[in-house]
């Protein structure tokens, strides 16, 4: 959510109008489709078709999408969108290929949970290189903080990860098998 809101106001503030992804030739294909999908299913469930729906709509990988190279708005040469997409990303970060990079790695890793496929060893990319699940989970911190701090610091508060992370899958099942009263 934190994504979508930043992305797509970055994107009405930039091209200057709400409906961004109307302006023409501003979207490539795949987009420009999953956009056209989403009017198409709104209409057809008798929605009307606004601005907030169609946002509303979109994956996690077509946000991420919008920020892979072939978008000339994010351009590495002009930092001011990435700045306004993510205002308090560290400046290392405020370039469009980090900024995709760091998102991506999210986007792969959420694309195994929802797959149901194993990820306790982390994410091994197509470039060979690996990330722990532990880095990953900092990673998605990190990614909420450039957007929202109050986001991120609501997160953290209720945190879970590390101390599931720590004890190791066995303190879980015992915790599990107590509350279901099988221990």
């Amino acid at each position: 959510m934190a994504l979508r809101n930043s992305i797509g106001n970055t994107l009405a503030t930039v091209v200057e109008r709400q409906d961004w992804y109307d302006e023409p030739g501003f979207l490539r294909k795949r987009e420009a489709m999953d956009i056209f999908s989403a009017k198409f299913d709104l209409s057809k469930e008798g929605k009307n078709v606004t601005v907030g729906r169609v946002i509303a709509r979109q994956t996690f990988g077509f946000w991420t999408s919008l920020i892979s190279g072939g978008y000339s708005i994010w351009s590495d040469n002009n930092h001011a969108a990435i700045k306004l997409a993510f205002p308090m990303a560290p400046t290392r970060w405020q370039y469009r290929s980090r900024a995709f990079e760091h998102l991506n790695t999210v986007r792969l890793f959420r694309n195994r949970v929802f797959h149901y496929e194993p990820i306790i060893d982390g994410l091994t990319l197509q470039n060979g290189s690996h990330i722990s699940l532990s880095q990953i989970h900092a990673n998605v911190i990190d990614a909420i903080g450039w957007m929202n701090t109050v986001f991120q610091s609501t997160i953290m508060a209720f945190d879970r990860f590390p101390t599931v992370y720590n004890n190791g899958a066995e303190a879980i099942e015992a915790r599990i098998k107590w509350h279901l009263g099988i221990a």
